[in-house]
């Protein structure tokens, strides 16, 4: 026999929930651009940092954005995040990583 936890209102789990309630979501994609998408539960400046590899290297970055988060609700705080190229293009194909 499992027993099943009685339900609780969200106000009463907020404090145990992690700051990202919804992780970064691809956004958009263009040749010298990309923006993704965060929701947390407080505000916050959101920095998104892209590098050329599934390995990030501090040197490698090849685009940076920044963003404030916008309220929706008292504890949902939302913001999407474009990072512009600094140099060249992105090439297609080819796996990228983001660092937020």
């Amino acid at each position: 026999m499992t027993l099943r936890a009685a339900w609780q209102p969200l106000a009463a789990r907020l404090h145990d929930l992690t700051l990202v309630l919804a992780d970064p979501i691809l956004r958009r994609t263009e040749l010298g651009a990309v923006t993704v998408w965060v929701a947390l539960k407080e505000p916050r400046n959101v920095q998104l940092e892209i590098y050329p590899s599934s390995r990030p290297k501090p040197r490698e970055r090849v685009a940076i954005g920044k963003g404030k988060t916008i309220a929706v609700g008292e504890h949902l705080h939302i913001v999407a995040v474009t990072a512009r190229l600094t140099s060249k293009l992105l090439a297609s194909h080819a796996i990228y990583a983001y660092v937020g």
